[in-house]
C-alpha cells in the first residue's frame, strides 16, 4: 500500500513509519524538521526485522517496505499534489503540527498556517484522490487532567488550532 505520513520524522511519526515499513508498505514522509529530525528515519536492520546483513540485503518472515523522505512543508500544495498524482496514496497519516505551546503563542500565524490551512489542504487532496485520512495530534490540545481528558482546551493556541482542524475535517467529509 502507498502511504503518506506528514510529520513522520517526529518522535511519534518515527514509530508509525517504522511499523508501516515492517508491514511491507511503501511510505512517503514529508516533514519540515521544525520538531522532527531526519535521523529518526534512519532505521537499523534490527528495527526493520532484518536477520542478516545490512538493510536491503536479506530478510526472512517480513516484507519490509520502502521509504521516501523529503524535507518539505505540508502547505506546499504543488509537492503534495504531485505526490498524490504520481503515487495514488491509499492512506494518509497526518502528524504534522506545532507541538510547542509557547511557540504557538509567540507565532500564532505560523501555527495557524501549518495546523489549520495545511491540514485543510491535505484533507482536500485526500478527498480529491479518494485517500483515507488518519489525523493524529499531541496531548497538548486537551484540557488539564482535572477537567476532562476528552475536552479540547480551546484557550490554548494548540487547542484552538485542533478545534478548527476538526471542523475543517467535518466540512471536507461532506
Amino acid at each position: 500500500m502507498n502511504i503518506l505520513v506528514t510529520g513522520g520524522a517526529g518522535f511519534i511519526g518515527r514509530w508509525v513509519v517504522l511499523q508501516l515499513l515492517r508491514m511491507g508498505h511503501h511510505v512517503w514522509v514529508v516533514d519540515d524538521l521544525s520538531n522532527g529530525r531526519a535521523e529518526n528515519l534512519e532505521f537499523t536492520a534490527d528495527e526493520l526485522g532484518w536477520t542478516d546483513g545490512p538493510v536491503g540485503a536479506f530478510c526472512t518472515g517480513i516484507n519490509v517496505g520502502k521509504l521516501t523522505f523529503e524535507v518539505g512543508d505540508i502547505c506546499d500544495t504543488s509537492l503534495l499534489r504531485k505526490w498524490f498524482e504520481d503515487y495514488r496514496f491509499q492512506l494518509c497519516y497526518h502528524l504534522a503540527a506545532e507541538i510547542n505551546v509557547q511557540k504557538s503563542i509567540d507565532f500564532p500565524q505560523d501555527t495557524f498556517r501549518r495546523d489549520v490551512e495545511g491540514t485543510f489542504g491535505l484533507l482536500e487532496l485526500c478527498r480529491a484522490f479518494q485517500c483515507r485520512f488518519v489525523f493524529m495530534s499531541t496531548c497538548m490540545v486537551y484540557a488539564p487532567f482535572d477537567i476532562t481528558l476528552s475536552a479540547i482546551d480551546s484557550t490554548t493556541s494548540c487547542g484552538g488550532d485542533k478545534e478548527a482542524t476538526n471542523r475543517c475535517q467535518k466540512v471536507s467529509e461532506k
